[in-house]
């Protein structure tokens, strides 16, 4: 399933698309999977869910070199791609909202087109942009991560 991928050619066409991090998700359907590269930003999850209900064959999404982003468009596309019940794959890295996007998949995995030093997957803590932690967003932050990391 997911070394189809590397036959489509994807890695070309993500380089294409890597600009300044404040652009939306690049999003691309090949076959049965839709690769997600780049910052998460408002409006990705919007036009995730028209690429699904556009694409009902999906039952990947690929995950592929994402710094993580913005909060609100992470919690829609974890819960997105939970309900759909979705597989995730993980492409290169994937940090931070891309992490917890990562855990909405029913099945999870890692591809193998990028070297095994450079596909990883990072969790970190809720904080805002001075970098202050709340207490409460890191209790919701824990018991989603727990929900979400639980078998079927």
């Amino acid at each position: 399933m997911v070394r189809r991928l590397l036959a489509a050619g994807i890695a070309g066409t993500i380089i294409l698309a890597s600009g300044s991090p404040t652009q939306a998700m690049f999003m691309q359907v090949i076959d049965d999977q839709i690769v997600l590269s780049g910052e998460v930003q408002m409006g990705d999850f919007e036009r995730l869910r028209g690429h699904l209900d556009g694409n009902p064959r999906i039952t990947t999404v690929v995950l592929r070199d994402s710094p993580g982003g913005s909060v609100q468009p992470m919690w829609n596309v974890m819960k997105l791609i939970r309900d759909r019940q979705l597989r995730t794959a993980i492409s290169g890295y994937c940090v931070s909202a891309c992490a917890m996007m990562f855990l909405g998949g029913v099945e999870r995995q890692f591809t193998d087109d990028q070297a095994a030093g450079k596909t990883y997957v990072a969790f970190h803590g809720p904080h805002n942009q001075n970098g202050t932690v709340s207490g409460t967003d890191t209790a919701v932050f824990k018991q989603v991560i727990l929900s979400y990391s639980r078998a079927g």
